[in-house]
């Protein structure tokens, strides 16, 4: 049944992250993240269970750390990457490296989680449109994690024809 699917994705959710922040040499920061983690999958599973929010729109209201993550994740493994070594791969860091103000990335961030959240509670009072909404914030999503990388790679190609000169 769907509940039975929606335990079954937290239950390995939930092993992923503890298998992620129990191999050794873990930073501290990656520690807190893997517990936020943990805590963003048991309040899916009390929005879902009692109060019949749909995984689907609890998903498109974090997409932005979602994507995030995902993102990173593949990116690092088709570059052959160590997975699970603390790392500043993150959009939200290659901005910053790329020399964008935290405040800049801090706005985008949550204009982002604005336009996310306003998805989700239509797709929350509209369940007919859960799936177009969240394609469209996947590939809006997309879309936006291929802009900001252009953006971090022309920084910091300016960056290094600055030093060359």
């Amino acid at each position: 049944s769907g509940t039975t699917n929606y335990y079954l994705a937290i239950g390995v959710f939930t092993v992923f992250t503890l298998l992620y922040t129990l191999k050794g040499g873990m930073s501290s920061s990656i520690l807190t993240d893997a517990i936020q983690m943990v805590f963003f999958g048991l309040l899916l599973i009390i929005a879902h269970n009692r109060y019949s929010i749909p995984v689907l729109s609890s998903v498109i209201l974090m997409f932005v750390f979602i994507a995030d993550t995902m993102l990173t994740l593949a990116r690092r493994a088709l570059h052959r990457e160590p997975l699970l070594q603390a790392h500043r791969s993150h959009y939200y860091q290659r901005l910053v490296i790329a020399g964008c103000s935290h405040r800049q990335v801090v706005l985008i961030y949550i204009a982002a989680m604005i336009v996310c959240s306003l998805a989700a509670t239509v797709a929350l009072y509209n369940r007919d449109l859960l799936l177009p909404i969240f394609a469209v914030v996947v590939v809006a999503s997309l879309f936006s994690a291929a802009l900001c990388a252009q953006y971090a790679k022309a920084k910091q190609r300016a960056v290094d024809s600055d030093r060359k000169t």
